[in-house]
Order: structure tokens, then sequence, then C-alpha cells
């Protein structure tokens, strides 16, 4: 199936431009991103990975957050029990000012997919945003239960720890951060705050 293994790489690609590419890399994988999940949808226009990707692409690259949601909430019609792209249209949603509704989405989220730590450091990040601080820590502490080795998942934890003005708590869990270049910005921003 052409289609699919169009959309993976539109999906793989997408994910390389959004977490690990330089400026220079980003700019020339972006357009491919795009041109494959075009080429999946026209192969097949019910793929829901390659309308994820584009909503993601959309949203993301284009910096078009309606245009983005709108694809997405398509995606997410097509494959409802996809968590990831209910995950983006989470994020995006959010965005937009609609907290809470990003919020509930989240949920839906973690109910399909409850061992996976990116999704509970990703609602973790969501609260910690919104302001709820309280809701945030446990999604966090919860995502570095899972992944305890995961570089980062600590650093919003001592974001919320500081928000709480718990500072020894910040400064311990800043300490156990495995990266050592995140460990020395978390123990910098303990220390500061």
């Amino acid at each position: 199936d052409y289609a699919m293994a169009y959309a993976r790489l539109a999906n793989a690609q997408q994910w390389f431009v959004d977490w690990i590419a330089t400026g220079a890399e980003r700019k020339a994988v972006t357009p491919q991103a795009l041109a494959n999940a075009e080429k999946a949808l026209a192969l097949d226009p019910q793929s829901a990975v390659a309308m994820g990707v584009l909503g993601i692409n959309q949203a993301w690259s284009q910096f078009d957050l309606k245009t983005g949601e709108a694809t997405l909430k398509r995606a997410v019609q097509l494959d409802p029990n996809n968590p990831e792209t209910l995950y983006q249209l989470a994020d995006v949603t959010g965005c937009l000012g609609r907290l809470d509704e990003s919020i509930a989405m989240m949920h839906t989220v973690l109910a399909k997919e409850p061992l996976n730590a990116q999704f509970h450091f990703n609602m973790g990040q969501f609260l910690l945003g919104f302001g709820h601080v309280e809701e945030a820590e446990v999604e966090l502490r919860r995502a570095i239960d899972l992944q305890p080795e995961a570089a980062g998942f600590r650093f919003m934890l001592v974001q919320a720890l500081i928000k709480e003005t718990r500072f020894d708590e910040a400064l311990a869990v800043a300490a156990e951060e495995p990266d050592p270049g995140n460990r020395r910005a978390e123990l910098a921003q303990a220390y500061i705050a």
C-alpha cells in the first residue's frame, strides 16, 4: 500500500521537522513532508495518517492553526481510535484558546494509551500552561514514573514545583535529570527561583 508508505514517511519527516531538525534541515524537509502527505492523500483520500500529518504541517510548519485544526478534525473523524492524531488536535485546540476542550481531548488520549509516558508529559505541559499546577504535577510525575530516563520530563516538573514555591523539591528533581544539559538548566532555574 503506497498510500500508507507515503503517509508514514510524511509522518516521520514531520516529526523530524518538529522535534529534531535545525533551521536548514527544517527548511529542506518541511516541503517534503507536505508533498508526501499530499501524495498519500492522492492515493487514498481516506488516509487518516496522511490527513493528520497534513494538519500538523498546516498548524506548525505553515502557522495556520485554524486550517490545521479543521484538517486534524477530519483525520480524527477518519480514525477516532488514533491517539496521536487526537493529541495533535488537542494541542492545536489549546493554542486556539479552547483550554477545557483541549484538556478533555487529552483525557481521552490518556484513556486510550494510559502507559504512554509522552502523552502524560504532554498533558502535564498543557495543564501547567493553563495554570492547573497541581494536576500538572500529577501527570508529570506519572510520565517520569513510566519513563524515568527520559530527557526533559523533569524540566516541566521543576517548573511546576517552582510555581508552587517548593524550591527544595525542585532542586531535588533537577538533580535527578538524566540529561546533563537539561540538568544544568533545571538546577539554574531552581536556584534562581
